[in-house]
């Protein structure tokens, strides 16, 4: 288990609901993200992965017998992920998802995704926002270092109202919104008018 290499904190844990639909979104600061959340879940959860991922011979056919997401990034199939992540929702399932799209450094600002919102509104999915902190330094020269404390915060559940066809400014602000709450967590600035 992962726990065995990293130490990992887990606060906030009770945010995320133990039945029922939900969306998580955070930061995305190394490759072992998604094995650290998911060993600290007592959920199943379906991740949305770079498509490249499913390409892997040995990592790819473990994410497709888990059932995980492909995404074609930056293409038009882009859209069809989030299809697949909102059936995932609508039997009450749960959807991780990194809205840089990306792994970028701790503070590090991107132009976020918008999939986090266009699935949440499709849904009426509630949206967990977390931060991890210390991931980044598990591979920092590019080798294993075990025994690292990594962090791990959920935020409150942000509520989201179905919305049939939501404009594109309805799908950046609320997921503006989703990034800012994972910021704050992690203690990262926002601006004020965010």
């Amino acid at each position: 288990r992962a726990q065995v290499f990293v130490r990992v904190e887990k606060v906030g844990s009770g945010n995320v609901p133990r039945h029922g639909r939900v969306i998580l979104a955070g930061n995305h600061p190394s490759p072992v993200d998604p094995i650290l959340l998911f060993g600290g879940l007592r959920r199943n959860v379906c991740f949305l992965a770079a498509e490249f991922l499913f390409r892997q011979p040995v990592l790819g056919r473990l994410l497709r017998w888990m059932g995980h997401i492909r995404v074609e990034r930056g293409t038009d199939k882009a859209l069809e992920a989030a299809a697949f992540g909102e059936r995932v929702l609508a039997h009450d399932g749960v959807v991780v998802i990194f809205p840089s799209g990306r792994i970028t450094k701790p503070g590090e600002r991107y132009q976020p995704k918008t999939g986090v919102a266009r699935m949440a509104l499709a849904t009426g999915s509630p949206i967990v926002p977390f931060y991890l902190t210390g991931t980044e330094r598990i591979f920092a020269d590019g080798r294993p270092r075990p025994m690292r404390r990594v962090r791990v915060v959920f935020g409150e559940p942000i509520a989201v109202t179905q919305a049939e066809n939501p404009t594109r400014a309805d799908l950046v602000t609320l997921t503006s919104r989703v990034v800012n709450a994972s910021h704050r967590l992690g203690g990262v600035p926002v601006a004020p008018d965010d």
